[in-house]
């Protein structure tokens, strides 16, 4: 099951699709359900508008404490400790990075915030989580493309990265600056943006994403299909 929380608040499973406004009938649905029902049903959270109401996700994060992919995009310090206590296994984020066991099982991670030229915080960051084989950026994420190239080269550095990938609207432009050395990596994808809510719904239901666009595109640059040195997507 997953739960769409933007400025409705969606519900959906194999039996039933709930489409459900205002704000306030959150409290409503959560109660017509014990607490168990929402931890073992549901997997999937999307939190993406950034003014929503915190009261209410606060109460959807308590009941449904069995999350494993979640898009929140609020930054309430508040809210942390209950996003910390999920068994998180992807996870799309805008907060500045911090070590926290919260992401010890992250396999697929964006992050969405200003990192300035913090590029060693970020590659440790990155370093310190075990199973991570996902992770995407923004080049609006740093101040220049030095910046950017030379943490990605170091992320890359880690045997257990799958896909790196960055998102930019001038990828066009970007992919003619990549240093040679990054672009034999073919690890390394460029993407243009994309609108990101509807891509994770479709991965969810349909097993399509950025993230599985980006595997078949470096499949295809491992085995000849598409040539190796191409990063940018398609």
């Amino acid at each position: 099951m997953s739960l769409c929380y933007t400025r409705l608040f969606y519900w959906e499973s194999t039996y039933q699709a709930l489409l459900l406004s205002p704000y306030d009938i959150v409290p409503v649905v959560i109660s017509h359900r014990p607490p168990a029902f929402f931890h073992a049903a549901v997997r999937h959270l999307l939190a993406f508008t950034p003014h929503y109401p915190a009261r209410e996700l606060e109460m959807i994060l308590r009941h449904c404490t069995g999350i494993e992919n979640l898009w929140i995009f609020n930054t309430d310090e508040k809210l942390m400790p209950l996003v910390e206590s999920l068994p998180l296994k992807r996870l799309y984020a805008a907060f500045k990075p911090v070590s926290s066991p919260m992401f010890s099982r992250l396999t697929h991670l964006q992050l969405g915030v200003n990192l300035g030229e913090k590029m060693d915080s970020v590659r440790s960051f990155v370093a310190a989580l075990p199973v991570l084989t996902h992770l995407s950026l923004s080049f609006d994420m740093f101040e220049s493309e030095g910046v950017v190239f030379a943490m990605i080269h170091r992320i890359l550095e880690s045997p257990s990265m799958l896909v790196l990938i960055i998102f930019d609207n001038e990828t066009i432009t970007w992919a003619q600056d990549v240093p040679p050395q990054l672009r034999r990596d073919v690890r390394f994808v460029l993407m243009p943006h994309r609108e990101f809510a509807e891509d994770w719904y479709a991965g969810i239901h349909h097993g399509r994403d950025y993230w599985s666009d980006a595997e078949t595109f470096i499949a295809k640059r491992r085995t000849g299909e598409i040539d190796s040195l191409k990063c940018l997507w398609p």
